[in-house]
Protein backbone atom coordinates (compact mmCIF):
# COMPACT_ATOMS: atom_id res chain seq x y z
CA UNK A 1 0.00 0.00 0.00
CA UNK A 2 1.02 3.33 -0.77
CA UNK A 3 1.28 5.58 2.78
CA UNK A 4 0.61 8.70 0.81
CA UNK A 5 -2.38 8.16 -1.28
CA UNK A 6 -4.03 4.91 0.08
CA UNK A 7 -3.30 2.96 -2.93
CA UNK A 8 -2.86 -0.79 -3.35
CA UNK A 9 -0.86 -3.16 -5.69
CA UNK A 10 -2.86 -5.58 -7.44
CA UNK A 11 -1.61 -7.75 -10.08
CA UNK A 12 1.28 -5.64 -10.66
CA UNK A 13 -1.12 -2.30 -11.06
CA UNK A 14 -2.24 -0.27 -8.32
CA UNK A 15 -5.48 0.99 -7.73
CA UNK A 16 -6.87 3.64 -5.35
CA UNK A 17 -8.13 2.86 -2.07
CA UNK A 18 -12.28 3.95 -1.98
CA UNK A 19 -13.35 5.95 1.27
CA UNK A 20 -15.46 4.62 3.71
CA UNK A 21 -19.30 4.88 2.46
CA UNK A 22 -18.27 5.20 -0.87
CA UNK A 23 -20.56 2.04 -2.46
CA UNK A 24 -23.61 3.21 -0.13
CA UNK A 25 -23.57 6.52 -1.43
CA UNK A 26 -23.19 5.44 -5.21
CA UNK A 27 -26.05 2.84 -4.70
CA UNK A 28 -28.45 6.20 -3.28
CA UNK A 29 -26.95 8.77 -5.79
CA UNK A 30 -27.90 6.22 -8.27
CA UNK A 31 -31.57 5.25 -7.30
CA UNK A 32 -32.10 8.67 -7.13
CA UNK A 33 -31.23 9.16 -11.09
CA UNK A 34 -33.29 5.84 -11.78
CA UNK A 35 -36.64 7.33 -10.02
CA UNK A 36 -35.94 10.57 -11.80
CA UNK A 37 -35.22 9.34 -15.30
CA UNK A 38 -38.69 7.23 -15.04
CA UNK A 39 -40.56 10.40 -13.57
CA UNK A 40 -38.77 12.31 -17.11
CA UNK A 41 -39.74 9.88 -19.59
CA UNK A 42 -43.20 10.06 -18.07
CA UNK A 43 -43.52 14.25 -18.73
CA UNK A 44 -41.97 13.28 -21.96
CA UNK A 45 -44.81 11.17 -23.13
CA UNK A 46 -46.89 14.31 -21.59
CA UNK A 47 -45.45 16.53 -23.85
CA UNK A 48 -45.78 14.41 -26.88
CA UNK A 49 -49.33 13.85 -26.75
CA UNK A 50 -50.64 17.13 -25.15
CA UNK A 51 -49.73 18.92 -27.74
CA UNK A 52 -51.20 16.21 -30.61
CA UNK A 53 -54.54 16.33 -28.70
CA UNK A 54 -54.72 19.95 -28.69
CA UNK A 55 -53.17 21.67 -31.16
CA UNK A 56 -55.10 25.08 -31.00
CA UNK A 57 -55.83 25.20 -26.92
CA UNK A 58 -53.62 27.89 -24.85
CA UNK A 59 -51.09 26.98 -22.30
CA UNK A 60 -52.43 25.18 -19.23
CA UNK A 61 -50.32 26.86 -16.54
CA UNK A 62 -49.26 23.81 -15.12
CA UNK A 63 -45.55 22.82 -14.57
CA UNK A 64 -44.76 19.37 -13.89
CA UNK A 65 -40.55 18.31 -12.51
CA UNK A 66 -38.40 15.73 -10.69
CA UNK A 67 -35.41 15.70 -9.68
CA UNK A 68 -32.65 14.77 -6.86
CA UNK A 69 -32.63 16.90 -3.51
CA UNK A 70 -29.66 16.82 -0.90
CA UNK A 71 -30.36 17.87 2.61
CA UNK A 72 -28.33 20.11 4.75
CA UNK A 73 -28.51 18.87 8.15
CA UNK A 74 -26.89 15.82 9.19
CA UNK A 75 -29.46 13.89 10.78
CA UNK A 76 -31.00 14.67 6.23
CA UNK A 77 -27.58 13.17 5.85
CA UNK A 78 -27.96 10.17 8.13
CA UNK A 79 -31.02 9.12 6.37
CA UNK A 80 -29.43 9.46 2.69
CA UNK A 81 -26.98 11.68 1.24
CA UNK A 82 -29.64 12.15 -1.99
CA UNK A 83 -33.33 12.02 -2.13
CA UNK A 84 -35.97 12.14 -4.71
CA UNK A 85 -38.60 14.98 -5.38
CA UNK A 86 -40.73 15.80 -7.86
CA UNK A 87 -43.28 18.81 -7.36
CA UNK A 88 -45.97 21.14 -9.48
CA UNK A 89 -46.72 24.46 -9.78
CA UNK A 90 -50.13 26.10 -11.12
CA UNK A 91 -49.46 29.95 -12.45
CA UNK A 92 -52.45 31.88 -10.95
CA UNK A 93 -51.83 35.02 -11.95
CA UNK A 94 -49.92 37.76 -14.02
CA UNK A 95 -47.81 40.74 -12.40
CA UNK A 96 -46.94 43.57 -14.69
CA UNK A 97 -45.44 46.98 -13.62
CA UNK A 98 -45.21 49.39 -15.09
CA UNK A 99 -41.29 49.66 -15.54
CA UNK A 100 -41.05 46.25 -17.09
CA UNK A 101 -40.13 45.96 -20.23
CA UNK A 102 -41.31 43.21 -23.15
CA UNK A 103 -38.37 40.61 -22.14
CA UNK A 104 -39.53 40.92 -18.78
CA UNK A 105 -42.53 39.90 -16.39
CA UNK A 106 -43.48 38.09 -13.18
CA UNK A 107 -46.85 36.38 -11.63
CA UNK A 108 -48.13 34.65 -8.71
CA UNK A 109 -47.72 30.73 -8.64
CA UNK A 110 -49.21 28.02 -6.26
CA UNK A 111 -46.67 25.63 -5.78
CA UNK A 112 -46.62 21.81 -4.16
CA UNK A 113 -43.34 20.01 -3.70
CA UNK A 114 -42.81 16.09 -2.23
CA UNK A 115 -39.11 15.02 -1.23
CA UNK A 116 -38.33 12.12 1.08
CA UNK A 117 -36.46 9.10 1.50
CA UNK A 118 -36.75 6.09 4.20
CA UNK A 119 -38.39 7.41 7.37
CA UNK A 120 -37.84 11.27 6.24
CA UNK A 121 -40.49 13.32 4.06
CA UNK A 122 -41.63 16.86 3.54
CA UNK A 123 -44.70 18.09 1.63
CA UNK A 124 -44.28 21.94 1.06
CA UNK A 125 -47.27 23.65 -0.27
CA UNK A 126 -46.51 27.19 -1.19
CA UNK A 127 -47.46 30.44 -2.98
CA UNK A 128 -45.06 31.93 -5.20
CA UNK A 129 -43.67 35.30 -6.70
CA UNK A 130 -41.93 33.94 -10.03
CA UNK A 131 -39.82 37.14 -12.14
CA UNK A 132 -38.85 36.39 -15.19
CA UNK A 133 -36.01 38.17 -17.81
CA UNK A 134 -36.19 36.17 -21.16
CA UNK A 135 -35.40 32.74 -20.47
CA UNK A 136 -34.25 33.40 -16.86
CA UNK A 137 -36.52 32.89 -14.13
CA UNK A 138 -36.25 33.81 -10.40
CA UNK A 139 -38.57 32.67 -7.27
CA UNK A 140 -39.49 32.74 -3.81
CA UNK A 141 -42.39 31.50 -1.62
CA UNK A 142 -43.65 30.88 1.49
CA UNK A 143 -46.44 28.63 2.67
CA UNK A 144 -46.86 25.28 4.73
CA UNK A 145 -45.00 21.79 4.90
CA UNK A 146 -46.06 18.65 6.09
CA UNK A 147 -43.14 16.82 7.12
CA UNK A 148 -42.60 13.59 8.33
CA UNK A 149 -39.18 12.04 10.19
CA UNK A 150 -37.90 10.28 12.87
CA UNK A 151 -35.51 12.25 14.66
CA UNK A 152 -33.73 11.19 17.78
CA UNK A 153 -35.92 7.89 17.95
CA UNK A 154 -39.14 9.39 18.14
CA UNK A 155 -41.71 10.22 15.29
CA UNK A 156 -42.89 13.07 14.29
CA UNK A 157 -45.64 14.40 11.78
CA UNK A 158 -45.87 18.41 12.29
CA UNK A 159 -47.31 21.04 9.94
CA UNK A 160 -45.17 24.47 10.07
CA UNK A 161 -44.06 27.35 8.06
CA UNK A 162 -42.61 26.44 4.57
CA UNK A 163 -40.32 28.64 3.00
CA UNK A 164 -38.33 28.20 -0.55
CA UNK A 165 -36.54 30.49 -3.23
CA UNK A 166 -34.77 29.18 -6.65
CA UNK A 167 -34.13 30.08 -10.13
CA UNK A 168 -33.79 28.40 -13.36
CA UNK A 169 -33.83 28.44 -16.72
CA UNK A 170 -36.58 27.74 -19.90
CA UNK A 171 -35.92 26.43 -23.11
CA UNK A 172 -38.29 27.42 -25.80
CA UNK A 173 -38.38 24.10 -27.25
CA UNK A 174 -42.38 23.62 -29.20
CA UNK A 175 -45.67 24.46 -27.40
CA UNK A 176 -44.64 22.32 -24.05
CA UNK A 177 -40.84 23.92 -22.88
CA UNK A 178 -38.93 21.92 -20.82
CA UNK A 179 -36.92 23.45 -18.41
CA UNK A 180 -34.22 23.23 -15.35
CA UNK A 181 -34.32 24.69 -12.06
CA UNK A 182 -31.99 24.77 -8.81
CA UNK A 183 -34.42 25.11 -5.52
CA UNK A 184 -33.74 25.73 -1.75
CA UNK A 185 -36.56 24.53 0.35
CA UNK A 186 -36.99 24.79 3.60
CA UNK A 187 -39.71 24.60 6.74
CA UNK A 188 -39.41 24.70 10.30
CA UNK A 189 -38.67 21.36 10.53
CA UNK A 190 -34.55 22.35 9.66
CA UNK A 191 -33.84 18.74 9.80
CA UNK A 192 -35.88 18.22 6.65
CA UNK A 193 -34.18 21.19 4.45
CA UNK A 194 -33.08 20.59 1.27
CA UNK A 195 -31.29 21.80 -1.65
CA UNK A 196 -32.76 20.29 -5.29
CA UNK A 197 -31.85 20.11 -9.17
CA UNK A 198 -34.67 19.88 -10.99
CA UNK A 199 -35.86 18.65 -14.89
CA UNK A 200 -39.19 19.88 -15.78
CA UNK A 201 -41.92 20.47 -18.69
CA UNK A 202 -44.24 23.47 -19.10
CA UNK A 203 -48.22 22.23 -20.36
Amino acid sequence: MNPLTGAKRLNNRWELALPPGYARIKEELDMSVRKTKLVLAAMAVVALVVPATAQETKPMGLSIKAGIVFPTSSYGRDVGNSWFGVGAEYKLKDMAFGTMDRAQGAHLSLSADWYGKGEASSFPVMLNYVATQNEMYWMAGAGLAFTRDDDAGSGNNKTSIAYGFGVGYNFQSGQNPFFVEARYLGSGRSQLNVFGAYVGVRL
